[in-house]
């Protein structure tokens, strides 16, 4: 439900999107492949505070609920980190979605 809700919120505002890696880490567990990019932690930091944070390439992440991100929404940092999932967006594109990751799963689960 996330990363659908991400990838459909990056379709709509027509913004690249990409996955945390411990996100990617467990869908690869499922997936042959990932349906996003994960964030390379090398170039961005996905701390919660960046005075908190020791690492060279920290930037600072504006969180926002799924549900609240819209092209009219006022982004105030170079990122923005979504924070749940939208239930009713994902019910409105469930065929399409379902779709997208039965091409991705892994042939042992789905046989």
């Amino acid at each position: 439900m996330e990363t659908a809700t991400l990838l459909l919120i990056g379709r709509q505002v027509n913004r690249p999107v990409h996955i945390l890696p411990q996100v990617g880490r467990k869908m690869l567990e499922f997936l042959d492949d990932l349906p996003l990019p994960m964030v390379d932690i090398r170039k961005h930091c996905v701390c919660e505070r960046c005075t908190e944070c020791l690492c060279e390439t920290c930037d600072t992440w504006q969180r926002m609920q799924a549900n609240t991100f819209s092209n009219k929404t006022e982004i105030k940092s170079k990122y923005v980190l979504l924070r749940r999932y939208d239930t009713s967006l994902v019910t409105k594109h469930l065929l399409e979605m379902s779709k997208m990751y039965k091409s991705y799963l892994k042939t042992a689960i789905v046989s």
